[in-house]
């Protein structure tokens, strides 16, 4: 059996990201500003829950959405002494066009993050001025509070804690799991 090289959406949006990233930080250093302690540059990533806990049956999502988060850590080392500072926001299931409808069905009584809620957590982590933000994972696991995991705790506590709240939901949405 001969080996597929097709590419499937996911890895397409990885190239993008990676693409999309060597643009930005060519294009933010070319530009930069005349009093660097007053940037706030930032580069922010879209994951997923799914960068954390694999969701099953989407392995390539799983996939491109870790690889995301693992381009914001492996960057925030690289442009720490520059004035660019990089983050990772990691929704759940958000309300939008692209959910298809049987998935909004099997989700139906979980929270689903809306949009308004992923644009506040990525326009706060743009614009925070904390240094210390940098390499930050801001995580939207469910209704609740956004929160922000610093670099210095992504550690398994930090997982233990995010699988905890993510397998509830899971276990609402997927029983058989």
């Amino acid at each position: 059996m001969r080996p597929c090289f097709c590419y499937s959406s996911h890895v397409l949006e990885f190239i993008t990201c990676f693409s999309g990233v060597y643009l930005a930080l060519h294009y933010l250093n070319l530009n930069p500003t005349p009093n660097s302690s007053d940037s706030l540059k930032a580069l922010i990533f879209i994951g997923s829950v799914a960068s954390w806990i694999g969701i099953g049956g989407a392995p390539q999502y799983s996939g491109s959405k870790h690889a995301v988060l693992g381009i914001m850590r492996a960057l925030s080392t690289a442009v720490r002494s520059t004035p660019l500072r990089v983050g990772c926001i990691h929704p759940f299931f958000v309300d939008t066009g692209i959910v298809p409808r049987p998935l909004k069905l099997m989700l139906a009584g979980i929270p689903l993050t809306s949009v308004q809620r992923v644009a506040g957590a990525i326009f706060y982590a743009a614009t925070d001025p904390d240094e210390r933000t940098n390499g930050s994972a801001w995580l939207l696991a469910d209704d609740g509070e956004v929160f922000m995991v610093p670099k210095e705790e992504f550690k398994l506590g930090v997982y233990a804690m995010l699988d905890r709240r993510v397998n509830g939901i899971r276990a609402c949405v997927f029983p058989s799991c």
